[in-house]
């Protein structure tokens, strides 16, 4: 299997893992079924409960981390989203055979890009392979923490110090 290709936001809205999700698999564009649907208390996954549909991802939300699987003929796609206060962290991935890389990762990234570059209920968010990013550390923190990230995309409201950041950062305005 090749890296994992993972983007990490911190938004508004619940609908922006629906937003997500859909770039996800709208980006393979592969026929693909839903391997499971699931809400845990923590990542050690206490009490995993499985969810019948989509529409009771909004009421478990509240105190508890969802977590979507996809499966295509040689992909998988995951989504996980969890509340923080009155934010959510959702986290995307796509593992596949083969490695992402040059030329279709540069696609990759720049079709996200402006598929998310308006959507201002993003505050924001890294994009990276196998990366590591902690919102839970406050958004300054979490930046300056983050392992891997290729592209930040940065919502123009926020009042970051992007002179700290190393990476290439593109606004959402």
């Amino acid at each position: 299997m090749g890296e994992v290709v993972e983007i990490s936001m911190l938004g508004n809205k619940l609908d922006i893992y629906a937003q997500l999700l859909r770039f996800l698999t709208d980006y393979i564009n592969e026929d693909y079924t839903i391997q499971s649907i699931q809400a845990i208390d923590n990542w050690k996954y206490d009490n995993l409960v499985s969810l019948n549909s989509f529409s009771d991802i909004s009421e478990v939300v509240k105190d508890k981390i969802i977590c979507v699987t996809i499966k295509t003929k040689n992909k998988y796609i995951g989504i996980s989203v969890e509340k923080n206060k009155n934010l959510f962290n959702v986290e995307g991935w796509i593992n596949s055979n083969e490695e992402i890389k040059g030329r279709e990762y540069d696609i990759f990234i720049n079709t996200f890009v402006d598929t998310f570059k308006h959507n201002k209920s993003v505050k924001v968010c890294g994009i990276g392979k196998e990366i590591y990013v902690d919102f839970n550390l406050g958004v300054g923190q979490a930046i300056e923490n983050a392992h891997n990230i290729d592209v930040w995309l940065i919502n123009s409201d926020e009042n970051i110090n992007f002179r700290r950041i190393k990476q290439k950062v593109i606004y959402i305005q």
